[in-house]
């Protein structure tokens, strides 16, 4: 028997067992090859059939990828879809038998894989909707981890400018206000004065008490071997004395009335200071101004306090 004719007989057993073996499944079964084939493609082809019958679908598919590289006979695309569509490799199978249907449009078989190339369109159908419907999902999760990021980051914008406007105002708090040390030494200005008022005041008594003095000497009796004329004797010298203690005594009560009520106003400024002052370094209420006043002149004197709102 020659080589070719059990080439043949070989290829013919394969056919049929791989026809009786997929008789029951719904994918149509490969087809002999076309003749004037040349031996290789052949080859390729009988080992295809061979790895088909035995459900090895992958070494099916490229020994009849090979054999149709080799022949391009269009019958191979059927080998091919079947191949394919065994290994649910839909996409692929339906484009094998789709050319197989334009490339050989009176096959006998035609019927047979239209309806498998309808059922690869729907499950084509389907997959290209689940594949949609992720892609959908998966953007529009894109798009709300997007949304999540910009509002973290307004929010992270938003605290960080109510900090800043927080650290603003401890700032203009920390400044607002009388500084202490104004109101301490305005304190220290009043306390002084009516210290000197007080002193003064002392020493105007003392005066008091000389000027008294002087006047009693003054009108006192004359002295034996003295004559004033029937009226009371007093020398110039005498009379002076009594001016300059009646003078000294105003002038030190005037002093200590100038340094009482100057004292009295600049503490009563300093209470009102007190108030404005910023002690603990939080906002006092704004919009009061208070400036402390004082004059003195030989005829008297003035202290007040200026309060402006």
């Amino acid at each position: 028997m020659s080589r070719s004719l059990v080439r043949a007989t070989l290829a013919a057993l394969a056919l049929s067992a791989s026809s009786s073996a997929l008789a029951q499944q719904p994918t149509p079964t490969p087809t002999q090859p076309p003749a004037g084939e040349d031996a290789a493609a052949r080859l390729l082809y009988e080992s295809g059939a061979a790895a088909l019958a035995a459900g090895e679908y992958a070494t099916a598919y490229d020994r009849f990828q090979q054999a149709y590289d080799l022949s391009r006979r269009p019958g191979l695309l059927y080998n091919i879809g079947t191949a394919l569509d065994r290994l649910r490799r839909d996409r692929e199978a339906l484009a094998a038998f789709e050319q197989f249907l334009r490339e050989v449009p009176e096959h006998p078989r035609r019927a047979e894989v239209e309806a498998r190339v309808g059922a690869l369109r729907t499950a084509v159908a389907e997959e290209d909707a689940r594949l949609l419907a992720e892609r959908e999902a998966r953007e529009a999760r894109e798009r709300e981890l997007a949304a999540q990021a910009e509002e973290a980051q307004r929010r992270a914008e938003e605290q960080r400018r109510l900090a800043e406007e927080a650290a603003a105002r401890a700032e203009r708090a920390e400044n607002a206000g009388i500084p202490k040390a104004i109101t301490i030494s305005v304190g220290a200005v009043g306390v002084a004065l009516g210290g000197v008022g007080m002193a003064f005041g002392l020493i105007a008594r003392g005066r008091d008490d000389d000027y008294e003095a002087a006047a009693r000497n003054a009108l006192a009796p004359p002295t034996a071997g003295v004559s004033c004329d029937d009226i009371v004797c007093v020398t110039e010298d005498e009379l002076a004395a009594v001016r300059a203690a009646h003078d000294d005594a105003e002038s030190a009560q005037r002093i200590a009335n100038i340094g009482l009520i100057s004292g009295g106003a600049v503490i009563a400024a300093t209470v009102v200071l007190a108030i404005k002052t910023n002690w603990t370094g939080l906002n006092p209420t704004a919009g009061v101004v208070v400036r402390p006043i004082a004059a003195a002149s030989p005829t008297g004197a003035f202290a007040g306090v200026d309060v402006r709102f």
